[in-house]
């Protein structure tokens, strides 16, 4: 299970976007029992939505730019592009209140035996906003259409839908396209849903007019969480049911990615799974300070259904006996950090998630890397405290998830540049990918370095240095004018 909680918190600290001071809400929709799948996150509270309007306007033009530059193909390298696709949608989905629901798979291996072809897909995320929803439609077609011109213009045909409640959407699909890729969206008042797959929206919005007495599945692991948490108000959750999954894809539990992961993470033998995110308001020298609990349940399929068991991801107090002041965002996530085992069960995530045609190439790459590498990086690692903090210093350009600082403090004695030429050293291997500026490193995600993803650096005192990592150089520079430069 260690490798399992290994993995869990680095998909949570990679999911965290940044937490403003906005009215708590609660979520107006409800979840399907029957869904297989769902992720929930209500980002109200997070600082990267303050309605300064400079900062708006600001955020505004990012994603137009990064629309127009999904829309005409302008970056062709194919891994590139698909990591600006996911910045698209993570900056329109993270600023806004949402949830993204598998409703349906039916499934079967593809005939290359490496994918998955769907007979049966329906999906849907519904965004909680106003009833301006051009921007929205217009990131659409841009990522899930690929015509610049979008639908209306394109050699799909569209059709109107009569959803339940009332509610009239529209359906898109291209001659060629099998049901599950057709397209839908519907506006609301108060949402914006997009539906993938022939009867995705009908089956939401049918689901949003019917009452349930019936606890949902999912229910026994909230219980576990409130009964071993403090008070908090729940701003993230996810779940899967893992068992459900295996009767609509059988093929991905016996070879694949999907085999593979579990495998890694120790949830091959899992009924189902869920991550829980909730505000608790901790207090540190009588000054209140907001801290993010993060938890994981699962329930294994050797034990009783209904049993669920529990491990907390993040602090929900700052640890008297981490070295470095609480930073001043607007929320704070504290880990209790193993490093080595973050590391190498990353290491072993990165070949299990690959397609099947590139994980032999891939773990073969890695053990290369490991043999030469190994004992710098078990060198590195020990520079730093079992400690990780993440919060929105500076506040992200976008609000999208996984746009957070990552503050990892170094150990007494240990300076900034031992540690940062040791990091580099480990790095070497992708020296033409890595960029220098004032002692501020990013990675160049394409050939152009228009993205710079991650970034990292040194900051604090001498004898306190502290590395910060995250999306973009302003996480180092930013945090170097608060603490200043040790390299200096």
């Amino acid at each position: 299970m260690r490798r399992t909680f290994a993995a869990v918190t680095l998909f949570f600290a990679l999911m965290i976007a940044a937490p403003s001071m906005a009215q708590e809400s609660t979520f107006k929709s409800t979840i399907p029992d029957s869904a297989i799948a769902w992720w929930r996150l209500d980002p109200s509270r997070f600082a990267a939505n303050q309605v300064d309007p400079a900062v708006k306007a600001q955020r505004q033009v990012v994603i137009a730019g990064l629309r127009a530059a999904v829309a005409s193909g302008v970056i062709v390298d194919t891994s590139a592009a698909r990591t600006l696709e996911a910045l698209l949608a993570a900056s329109e989905v993270g600023g806004r209140k949402h949830t993204l629901c598998l409703l349906e798979l039916d499934a079967e291996r593809s005939p290359d035996g490496t994918g998955m072809s769907p007979r049966t897909l329906r999906m849907v995320l519904e965004l909680e906003t106003g009833t301006d929803h051009a921007s929205i439609l217009r990131s659409v077609r841009a990522i899930l259409v690929g015509d610049a011109k979008g639908p209306d213009q394109s050699k799909g045909v569209q059709r109107e839908l009569k959803l339940p409640g009332g509610v009239t959407g529209v359906a898109f699909r291209e001659a060629d396209w099998a049901p599950w890729r057709e397209i839908s969206w519907a506006s609301t008042e108060r949402s914006f849903v997009i539906g993938l797959g022939r009867g995705a929206l009908e089956q939401w919005f049918a689901a949003q007019d019917r009452q349930t007495l019936a606890a949902p599945n999912w229910a026994a692991h909230e219980q576990q969480v409130d009964s071993a948490r403090s008070p908090g108000v729940i701003f993230f959750s996810a779940y899967m049911n893992l068992d459900r999954i295996r009767v609509g894809f059988p093929e991905a539990f016996v070879e694949g990615r999907t085999k593979r992961v579990l495998d890694a993470v120790n949830l091959s033998n899992a009924r189902d799974v869920m991550l829980h995110g909730r505000w608790i308001s901790a207090e540190r020298t009588g000054v209140s300070i907001p801290m993010i609990a993060a938890d994981i349940t699962w329930s294994a399929r050797s034990e009783l259904p209904g049993v669920v068991q529990r491990r907390a991801i993040s602090e929900e107090s700052w640890p008297a006996s981490l070295r470095m002041s609480p930073p001043p965002g607007s929320y704070l996530i504290v880990l209790r950090a193993d490093w080595a085992l973050w590391t190498y069960t990353a290491l072993d995530l990165v070949p299990a998630a690959s397609r099947t045609t590139s994980t032999w190439r891939r773990t073969r790459a890695i053990r290369r890397w490991l043999r030469t590498n190994d004992l710098d990086l078990r060198r590195f690692l020990a520079n730093l405290e079992p400690w990780l903090v993440l919060s929105d210093v500076p506040t992200p350009v976008t609000p999208m998830p996984g746009a957070t600082t990552f503050f990892a403090p170094l150990k007494r004695g240990v300076s900034a540049q031992e540690a940062s030429e040791a990091f580099q050293a480990i790095l070497s291997v992708h020296a033409e990918r890595l960029a220098n500026e004032d002692g501020v490193w990013w990675f160049q995600v394409d050939p152009a370095g228009i993205l710079r993803i991650p970034a990292w650096g040194f900051v604090g005192p001498k004898d306190a240095p502290i590395m910060v990592g995250g999306w973009g150089p302003p996480v180092v520079t930013e945090n170097r004018k608060r603490l200043g430069d040790p390299l200096k």
